[in-house]
């Protein structure tokens, strides 16, 4: 968690300090506009901020390797060691959640207090967690559990 910090800061610093790099900024102050939020998201938020506790669900294939071997967590664990798309590709070959219940996990969320659930329904390396019209690279198409895991989670 420490090294997690560290590099997190460190990451923080280097992205803060690029608008103001060089001689001049990023943006001209006399011709920036004010944000003024529309109603909608300003009801987005206030919804956002009454829900309190919610639940980001990242799962995917990524999740069969349990992020061994890799600093930030499963969920990048192609990058961190450098899989190559070809062999990463063959993890939805075993990718076959029988046991996954969707009811059981709103249950349990709902259980917990959770006002909603954020779901990673597809993650920077491209596998789809539905029956996606652009790629097969998905759960239907490519995976031994031929349907959509999420569907029933309505």
């Amino acid at each position: 968690m420490r090294t997690f910090n560290c590099v997190l800061l460190n990451l923080l610093l280097v992205f803060s300090s690029l608008g103001h790099a060089g001689t001049g900024v990023a943006i001209d102050p006399d011709k920036a506009q004010a944000y003024t939020p529309a109603p909608e998201n300003l009801k987005a938020r206030e919804r956002f901020q009454d829900n309190k506790f919610g639940i980001f669900l990242h799962w995917g294939l990524y999740s069969q390797l349990g992020g061994v071997g890799s600093p930030f967590g499963a969920e990048w664990i192609m990058e961190d060691l450098r899989i190559s798309g070809p062999k990463y590709q063959r993890l939805a070959e075993f990718f076959n959640p029988t046991g996954f219940d969707a009811e059981q996990w709103v249950k349990a969320f709902k259980d917990a207090g959770a006002k909603y659930i954020v779901i990673t329904s597809k993650h920077h390396d491209g596998f789809s967690m539905y029956d996606s019209k652009v790629s097969n690279f998905d759960i239907v198409d490519s995976t031994p559990y031929k349907k959509e895991s999420y569907q029933r989670a309505r």
